[in-house]
């Protein structure tokens, strides 16, 4: 009879201390860290907005680790989505899904690992004058009324602000890899485009001239067939002898018309790209091509097709070249 009583009272015991645990200790766990990162906003967005890096930058992410990823939904912005399975194991499969996106400003992501969902954002801000990125990153989790949940939440910094201060110095580190020599290099993806082009060949020193004898004649033809531009202007050129350059002009448009002797309408395929982008005159655009095929053979990335450039700024409007914006596009898979 004493070993009932026993019994009975520390079993009650034990529920009362549950209940006192579920009522005092939270149900919600926080983690949080916060730091500087020394490149521009827009660099760590494309980091962090982006479904396909996150395998680059996620702690657990290694090449021998045994994790496999697909992704669903658009590469970069709200809707992408990373998922990631581990053989053997499948209660640590789960998804990391962008809901979001600020431009330079937010991020903001749901985590599911198994059963349990994780909200958070990467909070972001411009500091020293543009050239740095002060960010704050949380996650929130909501657990159960069980007290092994009540205590899981409450030592959830404790166990995810280590990985997540090391997941932020990998963004760190890719996202100042892809700010180099004052060129900022972005992996992205494109849509198919109609451009409206003109071919032809001149020695290299005629390039730039060549280019604008081209756009102005490509005008003429829109003016003529009703073309509205739909994007930048685009040039690509190749060495076809020892100063001897093909040449072909470009310019987006709205709508397809029949080909006329020199002018042809093409359709630019949708498809992966890095992105090279450059401010600064005309001369030293070559050293955006040299920088973006170092990063692709880093990265062991092939080229199906040659790289164009887009000019984005309007240099009979902007006179100094210090602020002329050129795109370089160099196509990858």
């Amino acid at each position: 009879m004493k070993f009932l009583k026993i019994f009975w009272f520390g079993l009650l015991s034990l529920l009362v201390l549950g209940i006192i645990i579920t009522f005092v200790l939270p149900s919600r766990g926080h983690a949080e860290i916060s730091g500087l990162i020394n490149v521009q906003p827009d660099l760590v967005i494309d980091q962090i907005g982006s479904a396909v890096n996150v395998p680059e930058w996620i702690p657990f992410s290694r090449p021998d680790s045994g994790w496999q990823f697909r992704f669903t939904g658009p590469a970069a912005g709200a809707g992408g989505t990373c998922i990631w399975k581990r053989s053997g194991n499948a209660s640590d499969d789960g998804s990391y899904t962008i809901t979001r996106v600020i431009a330079r400003r937010e991020v903001d992501f749901l985590i599911t690992v198994g059963h349990l969902q994780e909200k958070g954002s990467f909070i972001l801000a411009p500091s020293l004058g543009e050239r740095s990125t002060w960010f704050k990153w949380f996650i929130i989790i909501h657990t159960g009324i069980w007290p092994w949940q009540r205590f899981f939440a409450l030592s959830f910094g404790d166990i995810m602000e280590p990985a997540m201060n090391n997941a932020a110095q990998r963004i760190r580190e890719l996202s100042m890899e892809n700010y180099r020599e004052g060129i900022m290099i972005k992996k992205m993806s494109i849509r198919t485009r109609l451009i409206l082009s003109e071919g032809d060949s001149c020695r290299s020193g005629q390039i730039t001239k060549r280019l604008a004898l081209m756009y102005s004649r490509l005008h003429w033809f829109m003016d003529s067939h009703g073309l509205v531009q739909s994007g930048h202007p685009i040039a690509q050129y190749f060495r076809i002898g020892d100063h001897l350059f093909e040449v072909h002009a470009g310019v987006p448009v709205d709508h397809q018309v029949p080909d006329s002797g020199k002018f042809v309408i093409l359709r630019m395929p949708s498809g992966h790209v890095l992105r090279g982008r450059y401010f600064g005159g005309y001369s030293g655009i070559r050293k955006v091509y040299e920088v973006l095929e170092d990063y692709a053979r880093r990265h062991l990335l092939q080229a199906p097709a040659g790289p164009w450039e887009e000019y984005v700024t309007d240099t009979s409007k902007v006179k100094d070249s210090l602020k002329w914006e050129t795109d370089v596009f160099y196509p990858i898979y």
